[in-house]
């Protein structure tokens, strides 16, 4: 399922596995059940979020320790950051995560994309926000559920 090129769309997940692909619109993404994976391309090489919109996802499933389930979700930046050479050591530098209280008093998760890193040209932003998710970089690594 993909998002639009301009405005904001509503795409919704079935309880298989889906793939979402993010595009230039704000989109927002109801994830149902199953492994999803969110996917971030390199639509435009000048731009910070390399063309892709600002997108809220709902229904993302953290894998945690305590509740190994089958239902876990994905975000794949692999082709969004494929003029860069991330790795395990420095992929913190392209990938960041913050958390911000919503209008309903949960949590919610926002990262962040630096589209080179340590580099001057771009600044970390807001590339998509998981609502009513807590969660950070570093758990979606260990958890393998951040791809690049």
């Amino acid at each position: 399922m993909s998002g639009g090129s301009s405005g904001s769309y509503t795409l919704n997940g079935t309880s298989g596995n889906d793939l979402f692909v993010s595009r230039g619109s704000n989109d927002e993404f109801n994830l149902n059940g199953g492994n999803d994976t969110l996917i971030y391309n390199l639509l435009n090489k000048n731009d910070a979020t390399g063309g892709n919109g600002k997108d809220s996802v709902n229904g993302f499933t953290v894998m945690k320790s305590t509740n190994w389930n089958t239902d876990i979700d994905f975000i794949d930046v692999k082709s969004l950051l494929s003029d860069q050479v991330p790795t395990s050591a420095n992929i913190k530098n392209f990938i960041s995560s913050v958390q911000v209280k919503n209008a309903s008093g949960g949590t919610d998760t926002v990262l962040l994309v630096d589209r080179d890193g340590t580099g001057t040209n771009y600044n970390p932003t807001e590339l998509l926000t998981l609502k009513n998710v807590t969660t950070s970089v570093d758990e979606l690594l260990q958890t393998k559920q951040l791809l690049f």
